[in-house]
C-alpha cells in the first residue's frame, strides 16, 4: 500500500479487481462482468499477473491504471512489454493528478519486473497528458484503411424489425463459427523485420478466453477477425505475399456478403507491410489515426521498430 496525499494506491488483486466495477460504472457509463475482469488480468502465462493499481479514497476505488504483459518477437529476439489498457479517475475526483501518479507508480512495478518497453493507444485526448507528464514518445500512428462493399441488407432489416436483430445476430455468431479454425503459431504480415506480439498458443488461449473473436484459414493463411454491425475487423494476417492477401481480400469480402456487413476495416502501423499492401489495394483510406506511444527500458530498441495492428488492442 502507499500512501499519496490523502488517497492510497493498492496493487490489485484477484480479491480487490471487484472494487472496480463501480469506478468503470462511473468512468464509463458501463461496467464489465467481474469475472471478465478478473480473466483480463490473468496473465501469469506473460511472466506477470494483476498488472494495475488501484487508488482509493477511504473505502471508495477513485482511479485504476491496468496492463496487460506480452512478449515481442523479432526474428526470434524476444522483448517483454506490457500495454496501458484499462485507465480511469472518477469524475470527482479529477484534477489531483491521480492518474498521472498512479500511472507513476505502474510504471515503476513494471520495470522493476522485468518489463523492457511499456505500450499503449490513448485517444487524441488523453495523448498529451501521456507526453507530457508521462514522457511517452509518440510514432508510427495505427492507420485506419477501409473496403467497401454490397451486402445484405441486414442493417436496414434491423432498422425496419428491431425483433429480428437477435435472430440476425445468432445468424451472424454462426456463420462466423462455421469458418473458425483453431489457430498456430503464425507470424505476422507485419513483416519480421519488426518486433511485434508474438502470436502463439498462450496469447491466443488468452485473448479468446475474455473477448469474442475468430480464426479463418483461408487459401492456407490464417485471419483474425472480430465484427459489429458495420464493420468487419481484420485483426491480423499471417505473413504472405501481395497476390495472396488480394485474394485473401475477395474471400474476405465474400463472407462478408453473406454476414450483411457493408465495409472491412484494419488499423494498422504505418510502414508495416500489411499497411503497404494495403495501400496498394484499398477502396478507401480516411484521414483516420489512432495514436500509438509508450516508453522503453531497453538498449538499442525504438518504437520505429515496433508495428501493431487492432488486434493488439486489449479489446480486441
Amino acid at each position: 500500500m502507499i500512501d499519496l496525499e490523502g488517497y492510497r494506491v493498492e496493487k490489485a488483486t484477484q480479491d480487490n479487481l471487484k472494487e472496480l466495477i463501480p469506478l468503470f460504472s462511473k468512468a464509463y457509463g458501463k461496467a464489465p462482468a467481474l469475472e471478465e475482469l478478473k480473466n483480463k488480468y490473468k496473465t501469469k502465462a506473460f511472466g506477470l499477473e494483476n498488472c494495475g493499481f488501484i487508488c482509493f479514497f477511504g473505502n471508495e476505488a477513485v482511479c485504476f491504471v491496468g496492463a496487460v504483459p506480452c512478449f515481442l518477437e523479432r526474428n526470434g529476439q524476444i522483448i517483454r512489454g506490457a500495454q496501458i489498457g484499462d485507465v480511469m479517475t472518477h469524475p470527482k475526483h479529477f484534477r489531483h493528478g491521480l492518474f498521472h501518479k498512479t500511472a507513476a507508480i505502474l510504471f515503476d512495478d513494471l520495470k522493476q519486473n522485468g518489463i523492457e518497453i511499456i505500450f499503449g493507444f490513448p485517444n487524441l485526448n488523453s495523448k498529451p497528458g501521456f507526453k507530457k507528464r508521462l514522457g511517452w514518445e509518440f510514432t508510427n500512428d495505427l492507420k485506419v484503411s477501409i473496403f467497401n462493399q454490397l451486402c445484405l441488407p441486414f442493417i436496414r432489416l434491423k432498422s425496419i424489425l428491431p425483433f429480428f436483430a437477435t435472430i440476425l445476430t445468432k445468424y451472424q455468431d454462426l456463420v462466423l463459427s462455421f469458418y473458425a479454425k483453431k489457430p498456430y503459431e503464425y507470424k505476422s504480415l507485419l513483416g519480421r523485420q519488426f518486433f511485434t506480439i508474438k502470436r502463439n498458443e498462450n496469447l491466443f488461449n488468452y485473448k479468446l478466453n475474455h473477448r469474442k473473436s475468430y480464426f479463418w484459414n483461408i487459401n492456407g493463411k490464417l485471419v483474425w477477425v472480430k465484427y459489429d454491425e458495420m464493420y468487419v475487423y481484420i485483426g491480423d494476417i499471417e505473413d504472405c505475399e501481395l497476390p495472396e492477401f488480394q485474394s485473401i481480400i475477395k474471400s474476405i469480402k465474400k463472407r462478408a456478403f453473406w454476414l450483411g456487413i457493408p465495409h472491412l476495416r484494419f488499423n494498422v502501423s504505418g510502414g508495416s507491410k500489411l499497411k503497404k499492401f494495403l495501400d496498394a489495394t484499398i477502396d478507401e483510406d480516411p484521414d483516420k489515426d489512432f495514436a500509438v506511444g509508450g516508453l522503453i527500458f531497453k538498449d538499442g530498441v525504438s518504437f520505429d521498430e515496433l508495428k501493431f495492428t487492432v488486434a493488439d488492442n486489449d479489446n480486441f
